[in-house]
């Protein structure tokens, strides 16, 4: 396997197939040591055994290790992403800090005044908050919605997303009781609901609603 540094794509899908294979050995190897200490019978084993190829999800754990076993280690690259964390915390209110002083404006809950909290800008400069005109005041505020807007759009989309999927799993047991777990998973279901449809060609990239860390920066 050739050191994986130009696609994170591609790496990502090496190792969490890699990943899924450990996954199904270590539940195949469950399923038969507790088959066998119950009936002793090989044949039912390796039967229950197979099934884990369908069932068996990968670990992050296994998928973290796995990228980073295989990643060529770029120092500069590093220094510069350890760089942007470090500048990322100080933009952010540390709520493990003590302070003297709370920030008490009307009709909101007194916040903690932290006067070495830095904010940005819109045009890429950061400032310490006592220090900061109403550029920073503004950009920060408008981020917040932002942010506040994603999480919102977030919570609204996967809430849906799990609540019909459970609806559906509970219909489709209903009427076929036999049904196999293995077909009781979210392909299944959005393809038997349509709820999976052909995008529009032009149309431009709408992925669902996600956060992250840096969302808010």
């Amino acid at each position: 396997m050739a050191r994986l540094s130009d696609n994170d794509e591609d790496a990502y899908k090496w190792a969490e197939d890699e990943a899924r294979k450990l996954a199904v050995d270590k539940k195949r190897k469950a399923l038969e040591e507790e088959h066998f200490r119950k009936w002793d019978d090989a044949e039912e084993a390796r039967r229950i055994a197979a099934s884990a190829k369908i069932t068996a999800s990968p670990d992050e754990g296994d998928i973290i290790r796995l990228l980073a076993s295989h990643i060529d280690w770029n120092e500069d690259r590093e220094k510069l992403k350890k760089a942007k964390y470090i500048v990322n915390v100080k933009t952010k209110p540390d709520p493990d800090k003590r302070v003297s002083q709370q920030l008490c404006l009307p009709l909101q809950d007194p916040r903690d005044y932290d006067d070495e909290l830095r904010l940005r800008n819109g045009t890429g400069q950061l400032e310490l908050l006592p220090l900061c005109g109403p550029d920073f005041l503004t950009a920060d505020a408008q981020r917040a919605r932002t942010h506040a807007q994603r999480a919102t759009a977030s919570a609204e989309f996967k809430t849906v997303r799990s609540e019909r999927f459970m609806t559906w799993i509970v219909e489709s047991l209903t009427e076929k009781p036999d049904r196999s777990r293995e077909e009781l998973i979210f392909k299944t279901f959005v393809e038997e609901s349509g709820f999976l449809k052909a995008k529009p060609s032009g149309e431009p990239p709408k992925p669902e609603p996600s956060l992250d860390d840096n969302d808010d920066d």
